[in-house]
């Protein structure tokens, strides 16, 4: 249909912007291509968080067995409209493809047109989301049974939404805010290129506040408070270092002429 074309397009508008900022705390991405982004969320931040790891949604969210965890293969077959020669919602490419990252598990969110709707999977570390059977289980390819996705076809959802849900049952404790910056990646910047992250970044946070409630609002709009204020210290730095030029080249001009 149109309108599932259109929703569609406006979900991989959104990772594409999303795939192109950097400086999260939690997480990162990487774009591959226009219908793919793999995000890597981090199993244990060495930041300290007051929250109880036995009752993050990351520590229930692994207790559960593989037939609550992924959609099932007959509903598979029914959502991809190829149950007649028994295809289910496998990704372009199979699990296995990437390397292990230390103290990372990797997701794969993807809106591939002919699924109508975006789906994630587990592409490293499935231990730490789900117990599986065998290491060759066909079920490390089955997407991922999250709110967020299941919720597409009933309700508008959002890239973000998506991706705090995969940080929410990954990270260990489970972070108060998905989307906290990491104000360090931006010092170590330099001037030129925190102004383009800067305004990336900040672009991002505004959009999520315009996406409705979450408990992580406060969190968010005191980041951007702190990246607007990094945007303009680099804007001010890169005039700072540029103004002096200008009079040495006019007198310069002047006396030639």
């Amino acid at each position: 249909m149109a309108s599932d074309k259109k929703k569609l397009n406006i979900f991989l508008n959104d990772l594409l912007k999303l795939g192109c900022v950097k400086g999260f705390q939690y997480f990162a991405t990487h774009l591959r291509g226009r219908e793919e982004m793999v995000v890597s969320v981090i199993n244990e931040p060495s930041l300290p968080i007051l929250l109880s790891a036995t009752n993050s949604p990351a520590a229930s969210f692994a207790s559960k067995d593989p037939g609550s965890v992924f959609i099932s293969q007959k509903r598979q077959r029914r959502l991809s409209g190829y149950g007649f020669i028994n295809v289910g919602l496998p990704p372009a490419s199979p699990s296995g493809s990437e390397d292990d990252e230390e103290n990372c598990t990797l997701f794969l969110l993807a809106g591939y047109a002919r699924y109508s709707c975006p789906y994630v999977w587990v592409r490293t570390n499935h231990d730490r989301i789900v117990r599986l059977s065998s290491e060759d289980c066909p079920e490390r390819d089955y997407p991922l049974a999250l709110k967020t996705t299941s919720q597409w076809q009933h309700t508008d959802v959002c890239v973000v939404d998506v991706v705090a849900e995969l940080v929410r049952i990954c990270t260990v404790p489970c972070p108060p805010n998905p989307f906290a910056v990491d104000m360090d990646y931006f010092a170590a910047l330099p001037a030129s290129e925190r102004i383009l992250a800067s305004a990336a970044m900040i672009s991002l946070l505004q959009q999520i506040l315009s996406t409705g409630s979450h408990s992580y609002d406060r969190r968010v709009a005191a980041d951007l408070g702190r990246v607007g204020q990094a945007h303009f210290q680099a804007l001010l730095e890169v005039v700072q270092t540029e103004s002096p030029q200008r009079p040495s080249s006019l007198n310069q001009s002047t006396i030639s002429s």
